[in-house]
Formats: structure tokens, sequence, C-alpha cells
């Protein structure tokens, strides 16, 4: 488990479950906008800014030394990190980003055996292991003692992904993506002492929250993804699930569900009270920022949120 300041910043977050919550917002990777710039420029810090790293190899990687950077920025005024990635896949096709979903029509289809990742007579094998490289690499340009939640193959529970739920054989793919979600956090955890376990649930109607949820004591913060209409889970349960697993529960992505106008800042607001326990939140981006939103830079003054100047945890 986590030691030094990712250690205190666990107990800090365990400490203010239902009383706040950390305010967050994911950085885009690309040129997209609202930009990072632009994110930075809301009246209150955030005190989570989220990533995600680019470990395709034919991936645009123009912006990642200015991510990186305002990262660093970050966590030298105080500040907490949360990491994902989306691999392009690693069976067949470019090895790019959008590889990562399976695409419109396709979430039916058989999935690859997880399993051949960590087989290391495999081909995909050494795939698999550029990746993590590619990964550790990113987070070792970090702070080598900053709470960095890493949050690998999130929304598994989801079909949208390659290492997504199989339809056709649910329990050899939830066998696989809770094998490597282990091995990833072995092998990134060595090389990274300092990064959080983090295991990031889909929004989905098709799993249960903790479809691929692997053994407590391996994991330091649980979590979803979370775009619907109104700012709920999909299943009453879902929620007393996360909090059951006994960890800091935090929305590691929340934002509008695509198909419906009107995200606010307001859902936001109620989001975080009618779950109470969740002590952080990651605003997604694009129409789903808190720049892009209807009050979004109103909510960062709200007394429950803790923003990057509020944060102190030892």
């Amino acid at each position: 488990m986590a030691s030094g300041k990712s250690a205190a910043f666990v107990g800090y977050l365990r400490g203010i479950a239902g009383s706040q919550v950390l305010s967050g917002q994911q950085l885009p990777e690309d040129r997209r906008t609202p930009t990072p710039d632009d994110l930075l420029r809301l009246p209150e810090r955030p005190a989570i800014l989220g990533a995600n790293i680019l470990v395709g190899d034919q991936d645009e990687h123009g912006q990642d030394a200015h991510v990186q950077q305002i990262l660093r920025e970050h966590i030298a005024a105080g500040g907490a990190v949360s990491l994902c990635m989306h691999p392009p896949n690693l069976f067949h096709g470019p090895q790019n980003l959008a590889t990562a979903w399976v695409g419109t029509g396709h979430e039916n289809d058989g999935k690859p055996d997880l399993g051949d990742l960590l087989r290391v007579t495999a081909s995909v094998s050494k795939r698999y292991r550029q990746v993590l490289d590619q990964a550790i690499a990113y987070i070792q340009t970090l702070p080598a003692d900053a709470p960095v939640i890493f949050r690998p193959w999130h929304e598994a529970g989801g079909r949208h992904f390659w290492w997504g739920r199989d339809v056709r054989d649910p329990a050899r793919s939830e066998t696989g993506v809770r094998a490597l979600w282990l091995d990833t956090m072995r092998i990134v955890r060595a090389a990274c002492p300092n990064v959080l376990a983090g295991f990031s649930a889909a929004m989905s109607h098709f799993s249960p929250i903790d479809y691929g949820y692997p053994p407590d004591d391996e994991v330091d913060a649980v979590g979803a993804s979370l775009y619907s209409q109104a700012g709920e889970f999909a299943h009453e349960q879902d929620y007393p699930m996360l909090v059951s697993k006994g960890r800091p529960v935090l929305l590691f992505e929340l934002g509008g569900d695509p198909q419906h106008r009107g995200w606010s800042a307001g859902d936001i607001f109620w989001a975080t009270h009618r779950y109470p326990e969740v002590v952080g939140f990651v605003a997604g981006q694009d129409r789903d920022s808190l720049v892009s939103i209807p009050g979004g830079a109103r909510l960062l003054g709200d007394a429950r949120l803790v923003n990057l100047g509020d944060l102190d945890f030892g």
C-alpha cells in the first residue's frame, strides 16, 4: 500500500467522507477546447487534475510535455492527480487512441482473451509491456512523492472498450480484466511507489459496478465514470456497493448524458449531495468541463467543495 504523501492523501480522503468533496477537472490530451490553459483560468483551481496517458505508438504526443508541466506545477502547489489511459487495441489494428473503443455496432462482438497479455510467449505480451513502460515513463515525469491515483483498464464493465465486458463470455472477460489490473498495478507501483491504485468502474447498465474488482487490499480508491442526465448511477445498488468496499469513493469522470443537453453545475452539486460518501469528482472534458457548463465557475465557491487552495493533507 501507499506511504508518505500518498498515504497521507488517502487518510485525508477517508477523513472528509460525508462532509467535503474535492473539486477536479480533466485536462484534454489533445488540442480540443476548452484547452488545458482555458481550464486553468477558472477563478479557483480544482484540487484534482485528471489526465489521460497516451500509450499508443501512433498517438499524437504533442501535448504531453505541456500537460505534464501543468501537472507538475499543480502538484508543487499541493494538488493531487488522477491518471488513466486508453490503450490501443493491442491484438490488432493501428496502435492509436481511436482503437481503444470497439465502435458503434460492435459492442456485442466477441472480445479477445486478456490472459494472452500476461503470457510471455504471446506476441501481444510485448505490446502490453510497451504500454506499461510508456505509462511508467509518463508518471516518472512527475514528482516522485506526488499523490497520483492511477486507474488502469477503467470502465471494464462496459462493452465499449476492447478490454471491456464480453457479452458472449462475461466470466472469462471479468477474470481476465481482474488479472490484468493486478499485473498492471504490480508493475507500475514497483517503478512508481507513490502511485495509488484506483479501481474505476463504468457507468453501465450491463454489469455490476464491481465487475472485475480486485482484492480489497490491492485498492486505495474506488469510483466510477458517471455520465448521466441527472448525475445518478445506473442502478440503485451501485453507490452502496462502492461504499461497501471501505475505500474513498471518487467520481473519476463526471458529466452529462451525451444524448441529452442541459448538464450544469447544479447537476454536479446535487450528485455530490445525493452521494455524501463521494469525496471527490473530476469534471469531464469538452461540454462537461467546469469552463463550459452553466455555473461551473460559481460551483467552485460552494462551501462544501475543497479546491486547490484549501487542500492540506500534511
